[in-house]
């Protein structure tokens, strides 16, 4: 098998202690105000100081099932039947 020692060596540095952080912190906003969109969690975030991008937001909510159904209009008529 033909394999450089350099990757069969391969450590991921802590990048995924700090998506996990980031991870547990959108959904605990998300169980605090589960009518927050990706667009609003990732204004939360950046107020708290993490500096995150949306699509990095809007991906944990997809993948961990936490994103925001749309509310349903309801639909009447006003018309009078004669």
């Amino acid at each position: 098998m033909k394999l450089a020692r350099s990757t069969y060596y391969y450590r991921p540095c802590c990048a995924s202690r700090a998506r996990n952080a980031v991870e547990k912190r959108i959904e605990l906003l998300c169980a605090e105000f589960p009518r927050y969109g990706y667009r609003r969690i990732t204004a939360q975030l950046r107020i708290e100081g993490m500096n995150i991008n949306h699509k990095a937001v809007a991906r944990v909510m997809r993948e961990q099932a936490l994103q925001v159904r749309p509310l349903r209009t309801l639909r009447t008529h006003h018309r009078q039947l004669t």
